[in-house]
């Protein structure tokens, strides 16, 4: 129904039917977990065993999926086990959700003809319809609406940042007038002044991101993320250097360009 690949096994089939084990497909992320990079078919799936409770049938593996994820696409590592169940002998009481696919095209007026059906044939029971693609727009509105608005703050604190350092450096190299005319005086050229004024700037955010690092560098050490795996933390890191590198350029491309248009006669002016 989902259109799960299967990349290693078989699925259920009638032949689980009166099985001494029952039959279970797992994930190949659970298989990689539970038994490294060995073959997981017609292995058991370890089970908890609990003084003075009866072990229940063995659960043997009949096939491996390439994932399974309940919360949607953005959900996290895939580490499920599915089992086979006979809705005529449920082991664990009446299923709650039951999933239909339908032909393309079927309107939605087959969704009230579907609760009628269902109602005439169980009427001690309820019965909602929704579109699976609807559920997975749910389950996606639920991770990437926090992060949105995350990202729509971190904007506007970049945007001020910004506006503050472009001001900071503007009156810095305002300031500076005397110094930069008497350098161009002495023959430094247009380009050589502009790099100036940006290799300071580098070297200032340079500075400030040694202590930042030392600071988040603790979160991967201190494991105060469990949720954040190792090389998604490496690339954000890299990306948030590389962001905040290009904004302190071009906060500094402005100021930077002023301080070419010094001329020396306003050095000597001062003088």
């Amino acid at each position: 129904m989902l259109q799960l690949k299967l990349v290693a096994g078989r699925w259920f089939g009638k032949e689980d039917d009166h099985a001494r084990d029952t039959p279970a497909i797992i994930t190949r992320d659970l298989g990689r977990e539970l038994f490294g990079e060995a073959d997981p078919i017609g292995r058991e799936l370890p089970e908890p065993s609990a003084p003075g409770v009866q072990p229940a049938p063995a659960r043997r593996i009949v096939g491996v999926l390439s994932a399974y994820r309940a919360g949607g696409e953005l959900a996290g590592d895939s580490l499920f086990a599915l089992f086979r169940t006979d809705p005529a002998r449920p082991r664990l009481g009446t299923p709650h959700d039951l999933l239909l696919r339908v032909r393309p095209g079927t309107p939605r007026a087959f969704e009230e003809e579907l609760v009628k059906t269902l109602q005439g044939a169980a009427p001690d029971y309820q019965f909602t319809v929704a579109p699976l693609f609807e559920m997975k727009a749910k389950y996606r509105d639920r991770y990437v609406l926090p992060l949105g608005i995350a990202a729509v703050v971190a904007g506007f604190l970049i945007v001020m940042v910004a506006l503050g350092l472009t001001g900071v450096l503007w009156q810095n190299v305002t300031k500076r007038t005397k110094e930069i005319g008497l350098r161009r005086a002495t023959g430094a050229t247009a380009r050589q002044i502009s790099l100036q004024i940006l290799g300071e700037t580098w070297i200032l955010t340079t500075l400030a991101l040694a202590v930042g690092a030392v600071l988040v560098l603790q979160l991967p050490l201190l494991q105060l993320l469990p949720f954040v795996t190792g090389s998604v933390f490496a690339l954000s890191f890299a990306l948030s250097l590389a962001t905040l590198y290009g904004l302190a350029t071009l906060c500094a491309f402005y100021p930077s360009w002023l301080a070419t248009r010094v001329s020396p006669t306003e050095a000597l002016r001062h003088e």
